[in-house]
């Protein structure tokens, strides 16, 4: 800070940008650039399917920012955004005439800052009943238990308010439970063993049947061999990637499966990768890590409708079974928390606090990776244990990569140490892995070079942090005739796509 940032601040300032800092007493503080960027091409990135249903209204008061220069350039912003979407927006930069315009105007969708949101939470909540409700806000903004509210998380750009609104407050009435694809047979294509767990973990909570192979040819053999009734596909895999992959079971299996969805998973969620994802004829496109809301709205998209059920939420009772975590303990439970001697031991929740703490002290936002882990604490810890088991092997063919210069094998291996980092909220970890990821992509030698062994080095600290914890024996990387450990069953799967346990 200090001289540094009023030397950005200039920079910023002279290509018509702005700075925003949000900062926290003993947490830190952290500053962002917005830069205002040239449209270098015409021709459009996404698209609303019929723009004639919305009817769109705002409350955002622009007003609250001092500087003239912010204000303008949210004010553009939105402009250019309902410009280019073709669609009409009403206004209003006040609490009371926005309550007129909501009362007279049956809205189908809302825009609201989130100090504005605010201003009248009960208000807004209310509205969030019969119209979709989207509050703008940043990540440290929770809404009230039961809210129907959305929450668009800044930075605020076009993705995100497209997929706000492609949904239909009216759909919204109807499902008063959960929604639930039971039986549904599911195959998962992904060469990261974390992403298996993942895959597992979610889609069976929706009642589906889950079957993961590791590869593009796998995926088409299994095709060949088994009924499928949607398939989740990586895209960047080694040997053959999710694309060639989806066009191949499209070719080879075109009249026996043309009614399988395949979806496409990756961690590349920028708006231009759906649509070249959805141009290449993917049926749809979830990003990684997982996000329930996205992930039902494509189940409900591309699925038959006989596949879906909603059905009553049980979210009390699944809370009533794991009061044990947090509350008072039986008599049995205490005798277990005793040894022989009569002193006493560990409980699963100084264990977890311990683990939570060493995860902090290694960068980790425990709260991002139990968001991602769908607040299921079970979960994350099982994304934990995979991440830290497979680092050794993992890292080991990195290094292998570097000094063989075979820089796409490497971007694979880094991509996955990329997102799989993100799934457990090591967020300056994530960065750093994608920077590495870009620079093997360009093939910059000097770039990875320069960040490699920090990178590394952070990322085997951070394993070795979790296996202490939780207790987890480090397993050597596998020669090509080894059998494998008998620690576990954990897969790792070698840059040409085969396999070893």
């Amino acid at each position: 800070l200090g001289l540094g940032l009023s030397i950005v601040y200039g920079f910023a300032r002279s290509l018509n940008g702005f700075l925003t800092l949000e900062s926290e007493l003993g947490k830190g503080t952290c500053v962002r650039v917005s830069l205002p960027q040239k449209v270098v091409d015409d021709e459009s990135c996404m698209s609303l399917g019929d723009q004639r249903r919305l009817k769109l209204g705002s409350y955002l008061h622009f007003e609250k920012y001092k500087n003239p220069h912010v204000r303008e350039f949210y004010n553009a912003m939105v402009r250019d955004l309902v410009i280019g979407l073709g669609a009409e927006m009403q206004r209003a930069d006040n609490l009371e005439v926005f309550k007129k315009l909501a009362d007279q105007t049956k809205y189908t969708h809302v825009f609201v800052g989130r100090e504005e949101y605010e201003e009248d939470p009960s208000y807004m909540d209310h509205l969030a009943e019969s119209t979709i409700v989207a509050v703008i806000a940043d990540a440290s903004f929770t809404p009230d238990p039961g809210s129907r509210i959305k929450i668009i998380r800044k930075p605020f750009y076009c993705f995100p308010v497209i997929s706000v609104l492609q949904l239909d407050p009216g759909q919204e009435e109807e499902i008063q439970g959960r929604l639930m694809a039971r039986g549904v047979k599911t195959l998962v294509v992904d060469d990261e063993p974390m992403n298996h767990v993942v895959a597992r973990g979610i889609f069976a909570r929706y009642g589906m049947e889950v079957f993961n192979v590791d590869s593009g040819a796998e995926a088409i053999e299994f095709v060949r061999n088994n009924e499928v009734d949607i398939i989740f596909m990586d895209h960047m895999m080694p040997g053959m990637d999710g694309v060639e992959a989806m066009k191949r079971i499209r070719s080879v299996y075109g009249k026996e499966r043309q009614d399988v969805p395949i979806v496409a998973l990756t961690a590349n969620a920028v708006s231009t990768a759906k649509e070249m994802f959805l141009k290449e004829g993917f049926d749809g496109f979830v990003a990684k890590p997982i996000e329930l809301a996205e992930l039902e709205r494509v189940l409900k998209k591309v699925l038959p409708k006989a596949m879906i059920t909603i059905e009553k939420d049980s979210t009390a009772e699944d809370n009533d079974v794991k009061k044990n975590d947090e509350g008072s303990a039986d008599p049995e439970q205490e005798a277990d928390n005793k040894d022989q001697t009569g002193g006493e031991i560990k409980t699963g929740k100084d264990e977890k606090t311990e683990l939570y703490a060493a995860l902090k002290d290694q960068g980790v936002d425990v709260a991002t990776g139990l968001h991602y882990s769908q607040n299921d604490e079970e979960f994350y810890r099982q994304l934990l244990e995979q991440y830290a088991s497979d680092a050794v092997s993992k890292r080991s063919k990195i290094e292998e990569y570097l000094k063989e210069k075979a820089f796409g094998d490497y971007e694979i291996l880094i991509h996955s140490v990329k997102s799989t980092s993100k799934m457990i909220g090591a967020m300056e970890l994530f960065e750093k892995a994608r920077t590495l990821e870009e620079a093997a992509g360009n093939k910059d030698e000097d770039r990875i070079k320069s960040m490699h062994a920090d990178t590394m080095e952070q990322y085997e600290a951070l394993a070795a942090a979790i296996r202490k914890q939780m207790g987890i024996k480090e397993d050597m990387p596998e020669g090509p005739d080894d059998s494998g450990s008998d620690e576990g069953d954990i897969l790792e799967f070698d840059a040409e796509g085969g396999d070893g346990v």
